[in-house]
């Protein structure tokens, strides 16, 4: 009797060490799962890192390309207050020489002489006409050098990074 336990004993055995053996089969395998998760979040949370820190690279750029652009219309928005400024100035100079050409006439208009006269008439017709003109000619000028000047300024050197 004891021989028929025996068999059974050994067959108990067999599967006790198979179990352990499966059991340590099954902890390697939950252990190299971990193991393989905690790589997974380790390079998640590096890319995490370097997307932020791409972020804010790019954000930092743009703040400094938005700080230079704003700056140029500032600048821009400065200039053409000095063009105005100065158009201002040279209207009046216009309206003061037209004044001046006028009295002139005024008092040709009592001489004898009749192409005196003409002369200034139309001398002063012609000045007032290119005083107009060459007043509005430079004041484009002006702004179109203003423009060119903010729109050179205002652009940017460097594109963000990527």
């Amino acid at each position: 009797m004891m021989l028929f336990f025996s068999t059974y004993k050994r067959w108990i055995e067999i599967a006790a060490i198979g179990a352990v053996i499966l059991g340590a089969l099954w902890a390697f395998h939950a252990f190299s799962e971990r193991q393989r998760e905690i790589g997974r979040e380790e390079i998640r949370l590096e890319w995490r890192e370097a997307e932020v820190k791409r972020v804010e690279a790019e954000n930092k750029l743009l703040a400094a390309q938005n700080a230079v652009r704003d700056m140029a219309k500032t600048q821009g928005e400065e200039r053409e207050k000095t063009i105005n400024a100065a158009l201002a100035v040279s209207a009046a100079n216009a309206v003061s020489l037209r004044g001046v050409l006028t009295s002139q006439q005024a008092q040709l208009a009592s001489a004898n002489i009749e192409t005196a006269r003409r002369y200034s008439a139309v001398a002063s017709t012609v000045f007032a006409e290119c005083t107009e003109e060459n007043r509005w000619l430079a004041a484009e000028a002006e702004r179109n050098a203003s423009y060119a000047r903010t729109l050179s300024e205002a652009w940017p050197t460097a594109s963000p990074a990527k």
